[in-house]
């Protein structure tokens, strides 16, 4: 993912605007990319403090959180709606096109 772009996601998110976000993260589930979700989450964590800052917001353990958006995580649908509702997001489900 190019990081000039995530660097600009990551301001918009410091001034409460989750529309670009929302739109990088859409893009790369529409690619059924977990891998490139995830690292962007953890990169947008920076606009909330950073992912220790943003699990005590949320109430879940950093440590859980940290593996949570690693390359290699798996997180619970609970921890990724938290995660989205955090950052000013939710998940959507809807039919294919």
């Amino acid at each position: 993912m190019d990081k000039n772009l995530l660097d600009d996601v990551v301001a918009r998110l410091r001034g409460k605007d989750a529309t670009p976000a929302t739109q990088v993260l859409n893009e790369a589930l529409a690619n059924s990319d977990q891998k490139e979700v995830l690292c962007a989450l953890r990169e947008m964590s920076e606009a909330f403090g950073g992912v220790t800052t943003l699990a005590e917001q949320l109430g879940i353990d950093p440590g859980q959180l940290d593996r949570d958006l690693s390359r290699h995580g798996d997180p619970l649908i609970s921890h990724f709606s938290a995660i989205l509702k955090g950052m000013g997001m939710q998940l959507k489900i809807r039919t294919l096109q």
